[in-house]
């Protein structure tokens, strides 16, 4: 319904009736099989300690979404992104260092 309200168009959607709950990597293994990717090729982009957690047990890279203040937990991230905008410019240079 969210979706459809603010119009974005996605072709897969996860609940949590689809994959256990994170910090559990499942949904995040299962769409990295259906994109054909391997984890290490994704970045998994959350705002909380749980998301950081599932992307580190998919061995997937992370980038915490902190707009307002950094959180004790900030530093298990790959990276870190205050705004949207600079989101891509800020995978590139994480991307370069690694």
């Amino acid at each position: 319904r969210k979706l459809e309200q603010v119009g974005l168009q996605v072709d897969t959607i996860l609940t949590r009736e689809c994959a256990p709950a994170k910090p559990h990597p499942g949904a995040l293994q299962q769409l990295c099989r259906e994109w054909q990717l391997k984890p290490s090729e994704a970045v998994y982009v959350g705002d909380y300690l749980y998301d950081l957690l599932a992307a580190e047990h998919a061995n997937m890279h992370s980038c915490l979404y902190a707009q307002d203040h950094l959180p004790d937990y900030a530093e298990r991230a790959g990276f870190v992104c205050n705004d949207y905008a600079s989101f891509f410019d800020l995978l590139a240079s994480y991307i370069e260092k690694k």
